[in-house]
């Protein structure tokens, strides 16, 4: 189709515009200043009219804390619109593996209570890299429980040329680990990986010119999931990844590049900077935070794809999803006040504060809405249409896709929201917390007693909700009209869980369990003895 000439210039003028830093938020708080100022208006002058969609007190709610639910709407539909007019980041030269000149770079892997067959991922992808053997160090660092045995790991790092070590107790968390590795760290930059991260093998060579910026202090690769198409739940965590990259790549210009903590690279010197990796259970967050504070950049490459394996049980997800509300629940109360304070520029700081706070508002928007809101089915019907958009955005407008993995997304994340309140009252409360350790392939089934253990959370607010609304709304008729919709959502909230956990143990619902993904082959290049 021909486009005229005004017309190709009026898009260049929008897209110069909107890719300028803080733009997309610009736009985004006028948008919501001006939705929340509508609101506002219908709340105070035609309550009865707004009323037939949204009772009082749920109109009470879209102005308080629904304002920030708000926010994360316009936030992940809005970066599509941004990346149609956002134009391609251009291409970076990629070095030769025979350049003379090139960086020592060290790989660090942290294990704990980790399978052989899902540690070799990560070892083999650093034992596959395309680089010079006499530039390149890997180093493992292993704190598992006195009753795993790590040898046979220990035994195939060795047997590659890599150094191995193992340290007793679970202080520190993750974060200890990759600290101890450092007076061992021979390179000048520093490639992170999971036991379950998968790289490719040129990404050093690929990665390497961008840090001629003397000021990138990190680098965070796009994360694909290997296992999508294991069970519902993996797929369902695959969604997820795919939403984050789209948001992760808005964030290059237009807010705060989030390290992931395992998947990318890191200037050495940075970290030595802010004294190390921050020991705490949001380690990862907590030290890009850091160094963002003391003037380093940061950035998210899209172009370099790297794996690593979703849960396939429902309760590691949940174990999952506990320590990230956990974790950033923490340092949102300790950080909020020096990031407020920084010299971060005004969408940084706004970008950083609603990606700390996102989890801490789903559990207590979990709470709030089953203890105060009322919700008339036709009400719900509206919020699951419009819960619809987000997965058609993350599948890229691929309706049947999106269609077969909607109930259940919507499901899984109505069962996670108790334990993401849950998470948030126990950063709230000051509680220490272990770091858990997620299993991401197979891993135990969960008896049904020691399922309704772990979730008891959710089940003791579902009981109090009840009994609450019993003792209030005598009326039965009336019940059930104004609060049919908070039921059936704690409903799924309650039941979702244990018919997850019976799907994962056997076959999913689009047909038989899949394996896990093989690990990549063993090379025969070895590296030299460190």
């Amino acid at each position: 189709m021909h486009v005229p000439q005004t017309g190709r210039a009026g898009l260049s003028r929008i897209s110069a515009w909107a890719t300028k830093p803080g733009r997309f938020y610009f736009a985004v708080c006028l948008f919501l200043c001006g939705a929340q100022a509508l609101n506002l208006y219908l709340y105070l002058r035609t309550p009865h009219l707004v009323s037939y969609v949204l009772p009082k007190p749920a109109q009470l709610f879209s102005l308080t804390i629904g304002t920030l639910f708000l926010f994360r709407a316009l936030q992940v539909s809005g970066s599509f619109v941004w990346m149609l007019i956002d134009p391609a980041e251009p291409e970076t030269a990629i070095l030769s593996a025979n350049d003379a000149h090139l960086p020592y770079v060290t790989v660090q892997i942290p294990l704990r209570n980790e399978d052989i067959h899902v540690a070799k991922l990560s070892i083999d992808s650093a034992f596959s890299l395309t680089y010079p053997r006499d530039r390149l160090q890997v180093l493992v660092m292993d704190n598992s429980d006195p009753g795993h045995s790590f040898d046979e790991i220990r035994q195939y790092v060795e047997a590659r040329g890599g150094v191995f070590g193992h340290r007793a107790g679970v202080e520190g968390f993750k974060a200890r680990n990759l600290n101890l590795l450092l007076p061992d760290t021979r390179g000048e930059f520093l490639l992170i990986l999971d036991a379950d991260s998968t790289v490719p093998s040129d990404i050093l060579l690929r990665t390497l010119p961008l840090f001629e910026d003397p000021l990138l202090g990190y680098v965070q690769f796009r994360i694909d999931t290997l296992n999508e198409e294991t069970n519902l739940i993996t797929r369902v965590g695959a969604m997820a990844a795919r939403t984050k990259t789209r948001l992760s790549r808005l964030r290059n210009h237009q807010g705060f590049v989030i390290f992931e903590g395992h998947n990318g690279m890191i200037r050495r010197r940075a970290l030595e900077v802010v004294g190390g990796w921050s020991e705490e259970v949001s380690e990862d967050l907590a030290t890009a935070i850091e160094m963002r504070l003391a003037g380093f950049q940061s950035r998210f490459v899209n172009e370099t794809s790297t794996g690593e394996i979703a849960p396939e049980r429902f309760q590691e997800m949940m174990k999952q999803r506990r320590k990230w509300s956990y974790g950033t629940g923490r340092l949102l109360w300790k950080k909020i006040a020096p990031i407020l304070r920084s010299d971060l520029r005004w969408y940084e700081k706004l970008d950083l504060i609603s990606f700390m706070a996102s989890l801490a508002i789903d559990g207590l928007g979990f709470l709030i809405l089953f203890a105060y809101i009322p919700i008339p089915c036709g009400t719900l019907l509206i919020m699951l249409i419009l819960f619809f958009l987000p997965i058609l955005l993350a599948e890229n407008f691929a309706l049947r896709r999106a269609l077969s993995r909607y109930i259940p997304f919507v499901a899984i994340m109505a069962a996670l929201m108790p334990t993401l309140a849950y998470g948030t009252f126990l950063s709230m409360i000051g509680r220490n917390e272990p770091f858990p350790v997620t299993l991401k392939a197979g891993g135990k089934s969960l008896e049904f007693g020691e399922l309704v253990r772990v979730h008891i959370f959710g089940i003791t607010s579902a009981c109090l909700f009840f009994v609450g609304a019993c003792f209030v709304v005598r009326d039965i008729a009336h019940f059930f009209h104004y609060y049919s919709g908070a039921t059936m959502v704690m409903a799924a909230a309650l039941v979702v869980p244990f018919l997850i956990e019976d799907i994962a143990t056997g076959r999913s619902i689009y047909g038989e369990k899949r394996s896990r993904p093989n690990p990549a082959p063993e090379t025969v290049d070895r590296c030299p003895e460190i």
